[in-house]
């Protein structure tokens, strides 16, 4: 229990990809695997022995909170984001649209 409150502290900026709270939570990891006697198993780029294997990320930023607005027999319903309803997409383009569509998923 000892490792997740270190690692829940506020001293690893939160821990998300690509930022220095990743650094320092990567820093720590491979540290205390090392101390528990551990060895690497993973190789990276280089083909040296690495804690880590590599994997390219993308990140994706909101410009403007999404809408979403629905209309049924009783006229249009607009939905609030984030409180609402939540919008994600894997598909990297800086406009998704979908007009008159039938709901796919709900969850």
């Amino acid at each position: 229990m000892a490792h997740v409150t270190v690692l829940a502290s506020d001293e690893f900026e939160g821990r998300a990809p690509g930022t220095n709270g990743e650094r320092l939570t990567l820093d720590y990891i491979s540290r205390a695997f090392a101390a528990a006697g551990l060895s690497p198993g993973a190789r990276n780029s280089a083909g040296e022995r690495s804690w880590f294997q590599e994997a390219p990320l993308v990140a994706a930023t909101l410009e403007s909170a999404p809408t979403l607005t629905i209309n049924g027999r009783d006229g249009a319903r607009p939905y609030v984001y984030a409180t609402q309803f939540s919008a994600w997409t894997k598909r990297l383009e800086p406009h998704v649209e979908v007009r008159n569509a039938p709901l796919v998923f709900v969850g």
